[in-house]
């Protein structure tokens, strides 16, 4: 994903779909999840690109095709505009 607009961007698999093209199967192990990321931040767009990999598992007692589908929602972190002090908000120089 291009020009995420985050200082700090984290990939949250969010919601996924798996099933079988045919009838149905004994399932013996199922699982959506990420694997790895990368969040590059390009500091002179105050943007990034974010980077990740899915791995899927479907096991079960034939060899039938698999149906796949997918959601990832980004978790973006922003500077907050004060500084929080003991004794209060500050504002920034």
């Amino acid at each position: 994903m291009e020009s995420v607009p985050f200082q700090l961007a984290i990939p949250v698999l969010t919601g996924w779909n798996l099933g079988y093209a045919c009838r149905d199967r004994q399932v013996k192990e199922i699982g959506v999840w990420i694997d790895n990321f990368s969040y590059t931040l390009n500091p002179l767009a105050r943007t990034g690109t974010l980077r990740y990999q899915l791995s899927r598992v479907l096991r079960h007692d034939g060899d039938e095709g698999l149906a796949f589908d997918h959601a990832v929602t980004i978790l973006g972190i922003r500077p907050t505009t004060q500084l929080v002090h003991p004794e209060g908000p500050v504002e920034p120089n």
